[in-house]
């Protein structure tokens, strides 16, 4: 393995230890691209331009590492499931009902949905996102 090659397993490795120490996603992302920069400054200087592309992928890698630990972020964030299991467990004061209006408000306020007499309703938009989750969960096989 190449020094390059050692640089991109210690970057992944330390963006790894920032995502379980730091819970903010701000603060993630900022650390995130300071590692990648960081890397891509150390390692440009040290290699030639035949393994420019080498260099190019490597730090391209790096900030897709930390683009994905960020989406996971979110979704740890924002489950459902999460916050309810938590809030059976007693370690959060605030209502699971409470959580739940707050998702529906998301869904209005994007125009998803729209309350009805009988709750709440999928609109045209709603719809047409809902089919395409639909077909992408058959596609990649995701059971519901």
């Amino acid at each position: 393995m190449t020094a390059l090659d050692w640089c991109g397993i210690g970057a992944v490795a330390l963006i790894a230890v920032v995502f379980y120490l730091v819970r903010t996603v701000v603060v993630f992302i900022a650390w995130g691209v300071t590692i990648t920069a960081a890397v891509g400054l150390v390692t440009s200087r040290a290699i030639d331009s035949q393994r420019s592309a080498e260099w190019v992928i490597l730090t391209l890698g790096v900030l897709a590492c930390v683009f994905g630990l960020t989406i996971v972020r979110l979704m740890l964030l924002r489950s459902v499931s999460l916050r309810l299991l938590a809030a059976l467990a007693g370690t959060r004061d605030d209502s699971f009902r409470h959580d739940l209006d707050g998702r529906l408000q998301d869904m209005r306020s994007l125009r998803l949905i729209r309350t009805t007499a009988a709750g709440n309703a999928l609109t045209p938009i709603g719809h047409s996102l809902s089919g395409i989750v639909a077909a992408l969960y058959l596609v990649f096989r995701i059971e519901r």
